[in-house]
């Protein structure tokens, strides 16, 4: 007579996991996050730097060809300095023309992306724009901007060749003050040169 090998006979045996093993990939794990997570995180600031250059550049080539296109003097706003530390300080930027017909925003506030904040860089040639209406319609006082005229042209306070300069950094607004976080992700400098109204980006 013929027998049949069992079910449990004919299986490969299993066996289960050592202490030692268990241990040996927790630490293979830790090691990989250790290298990774670092890494993934100076891309993710490397990104955010890039969409805010990116954000900045194109606001103001908008708003130089919305200065010849409206016949307007329209300004890219950078507030450091609003009332009450106004979350707007360091973070946000809006677009605001003024021509014979009166004045209005062009474009809304728009934040930067997170982890990154702007600091003008030549207040001696930075425009500015006085009783801007923020936060329904109180008026903010003076506001630094990047001014341009109806023939493309940036103006200013200044009546040298200097350009005005907006720097993009890593770190946030604590109350009314910047406090930056190095320079891990870079720092970018904006110029817009005058009178010319060319705009240069260029990595610190």
């Amino acid at each position: 007579m013929m027998r049949t090998a069992s079910l449990a006979s004919s299986s490969p045996a299993r066996r289960a996991f050592t202490l030692a093993e268990l241990l040996a990939v927790i630490v293979i794990m830790s090691l990989l996050m250790v290298v990774v997570i670092p890494g993934i995180s100076g891309m993710t600031r490397g990104a955010s730097m890039r969409g805010a250059t990116m954000q900045v550049r194109t606001t103001l080539i908008a708003a130089r060809q919305t200065a010849i296109s409206r016949r307007a003097d329209v300004s890219v706003m950078f507030p450091s300095t609003l009332p009450g530390n106004d979350p707007k300080n360091f973070r946000a930027i809006a677009v605001y023309a003024s021509n014979y017909t009166g004045s209005w925003y062009v474009a809304n506030w728009e934040f930067l992306p997170p982890g990154i904040v702007f600091k003008p860089n030549n207040f001696a040639s930075t425009d500015v724009v006085k009783n801007v209406p923020i936060n329904g319609g109180t008026a903010a006082g003076t506001v630094e901007a990047i001014t341009f005229n109806r023939q493309g042209e940036r103006t200013g306070l200044s009546t040298g060749s200097g350009a005005s300069q907006v720097l993009l950094m890593e770190g946030f607004v604590n109350g009314g003050t910047i406090v930056a976080k190095g320079k891990a992700g870079g720092t970018n400098q904006i110029s817009v040169l005058y009178p010319a109204g060319i705009i240069q980006v260029k990595r610190l």
